[in-house]
This record gives structure tokens, C-alpha cells and sequence, in this order.
């Protein structure tokens, strides 16, 4: 398998359709950071949107649209959310393996939508998923976009993840079971790392 998947970036208008949708987003936000009093609480976007098909390129303006957003938009998007917020934060993009049952159930989800699978169910083999890492407090936490949760070494589908890259350096060295992620290579965990059964 040949790893050359670029992370998800949300595209972007040039013009007010865009610009419209970013600023609803944000001042979203900033609504809910307020009311929830909390930097990393963004239960807000979850009741907006599930985890689920959709058509690329993705554009700021889909957001009005759409109510299902997969792994690489979710990460994106919490990722601007976050740095917004002043919290430093990297992408991290991961291949593993998934049981057979879960590999039908997400081909059926996207078939039925009519969206192509193959750029993250590749040779029907492996699965491609994109999460965040967080500075807290001087240690990498790592951050499931999808799932809205944290996960570590201790997850039960932590062993069935093969490879890892951290997209963007961090102030911080990353390291997940042991393993030095270097930024923008791709490195094999072989063992334990970051959760992606989702949906």
C-alpha cells in the first residue's frame, strides 16, 4: 500500500457564500464556548452534524447544508475550532485494519449515498481515518474529531492501527506507546495507537 493521502482541508469560496458560512460557524462558537465554559466542549457541533457520507471537494458553504461529515472534514473543522480557540493542536492521519462486518457496514452507509469509499477503504484492506493531537498541559493527548473523544494505548482498537503521521510540528514531542511520531512521516506503530471505529 502506498501511503499518499493528503489531509482533509475544507475548501474554500472566495466570495460571500463562504465567507457567510465561516462567520456563522465561529460566532456559533463562540456562543457555546461562553454557555459551556469550557475551551474544549463542542458538543454544539455534534448535534449539527453525524458521522457519515458526502461528496468532494467540500466547500464552507456545504456546512449550511449538509448534517454528515466524515473523518478528514470533522478533523478539519475541530482543528480550526481549536486553534481559534488558542489551543495548540496537530492533525495526525492513520491507516489500520477493521473487522470485516465494520468494512460492510461503511461500504453499504457510503453506496447508499452514492459516494466513492475507495480513498479511505483502500485495496479493501485498509482503513484511512484522520484524528487531532493536543498539547495539554505540556503532553500530546490524542483527540478522536469523530467520536468527540480522547483516546490512548488503553483503547480496545488501539492494536489494530499500522501506521501514523503527525501532519504539523507541535511545540511538544509527540509520542504514542512509545513511538516518536515525526512530523510530516509517515511512521508504523505496529502495535497500539489512536481508535478509529467509528459510526
Amino acid at each position: 500500500m502506498e501511503m499518499m493521502q493528503a489531509e482533509t482541508h475544507i475548501a474554500f469560496h472566495d466570495a460571500p457564500c463562504c465567507r457567510g458560512a465561516q462567520e456563522w460557524l465561529f460566532s456559533m462558537d463562540d456562543v457555546y464556548v461562553r454557555l459551556e465554559n469550557s475551551q474544549m466542549r463542542l458538543s454544539w457541533l455534534y448535534e449539527c452534524y453525524a458521522w457519515g457520507p458526502h461528496f468532494y471537494p467540500f466547500f464552507w458553504c456545504d456546512l449550511r447544508r449538509m448534517d454528515t461529515l466524515d473523518c478528514g472534514v470533522f478533523a478539519d473543522l475541530v482543528e480550526t475550532l481549536l486553534r481559534r480557540r488558542g489551543i495548540e493542536c496537530a492533525r495526525i492521519q492513520q491507516y489500520g485494519l477493521a473487522h470485516e462486518s465494520q468494512k460492510v457496514f461503511w461500504k453499504k452507509k457510503w453506496a447508499s449515498a452514492g459516494v466513492d469509499f475507495s480513498h479511505w477503504i483502500v485495496d479493501d484492506t485498509f482503513i484511512y481515518h484522520e484524528l487531532l493531537v493536543l498539547n495539554q498541559n505540556g503532553a500530546p493527548r490524542f483527540f478522536d474529531t469523530t467520536n468527540h473523544r480522547f483516546v490512548d494505548e488503553n483503547d480496545p482498537c488501539a492494536s489494530r492501527v499500522l501506521y501514523m503521521k503527525q501532519c504539523q510540528p507541535m511545540s511538544i514531542p509527540v509520542v504514542y506507546n512509545d513511538i516518536l511520531l515525526k512530523p510530516l512521516e509517515w511512521v508504523p506503530v505496529c502495535g497500539k495507537a489512536p481508535c478509529f471505529s467509528i459510526g
